[in-house]
C-alpha cells in the first residue's frame, strides 16, 4: 500500500513560518544594515552629478532642459525597467557581512560610466583588504552589462541616475 502525502497544513506546522533573509541575521547586523542604509541615503541627498559641474554655469541661461543635453553626449545610458524604475539593486551575501548594489541594464561605454560612478560616489578605484588584496570598489560585469559596487550604495546611485536624466 502507498504511503498517504501529508498535507501543506500538517508540514506547514512541523516546519513553522518561511523566514526571510534579514530573519536570520544577528541584532548586531541588523543595526549595522540599517544604519549603514540610513548613511547611504544623507549621503545621496548630497550627490552632484559629474556632467553637471562643468556644465552647470553654461545651461542655466539657456531655456533647454540640461539633463536632456547631458544625456544625449554621454557614451553610456541605463534603461529603466517595464515598471519605470531604475535598476538598482541591493543584495547581502556571505551571511549578511557582505554588501553589494548591482547597477543594471546598462549599454555602451561601461568604462566611462564606471570612472563617472567613482566619482559621483567619491569612491577609491580600489582598495587593500586585511589580506593584502587588492579588491576593486566598482567591478564591471561584461556578460550581463553590469556594474557591481562594494557597500550598499543604492540611495546614492539611484539619486546620481535620476540627476543625470535617465
Amino acid at each position: 500500500m502507498a504511503a498517504k502525502v501529508p498535507s501543506v497544513t500538517l508540514l506547514r506546522a512541523f516546519l513553522g513560518p518561511p523566514t526571510k533573509r534579514i530573519d536570520k541575521l544577528h541584532r548586531k547586523q541588523k543595526a549595522n544594515n540599517r544604519i549603514e542604509r540610513q548613511e547611504s541615503e544623507k549621503r545621496a541627498l548630497t550627490i552632484i552629478p559629474l556632467s553637471f559641474a562643468a556644465s552647470e554655469p553654461a545651461t542655466s541661461s539657456s531655456s533647454s532642459s540640461p539633463t536632456n543635453s547631458t544625456t544625449a553626449a554621454l557614451p553610456y545610458f541605463i534603461h529603466r525597467t517595464k515598471s519605470r524604475n531604475i535598476p538598482v539593486y541591493e543584495t547581502a551575501k556571505a551571511g549578511g557581512s557582505k554588501h553589494i548594489t548591482t547597477l543594471r541594464k546598462c549599454v555602451g561605454d561601461l568604462d566611462v560610466l564606471k570612472t563617472h560612478i567613482l566619482e559621483a560616489l567619491k569612491l577609491e578605484p580600489s582598495f587593500v583588504d586585511p589580506r593584502g588584496q587588492k579588491k576593486q570598489n566598482v567591478v564591471i560585469n561584461r556578460l550581463t552589462n553590469q556594474l557591481i559596487i562594494r557597500g550598499w550604495r543604492g540611495a546614492e546611485v539611484k539619486e546620481w541616475c535620476r540627476l543625470a536624466g535617465f
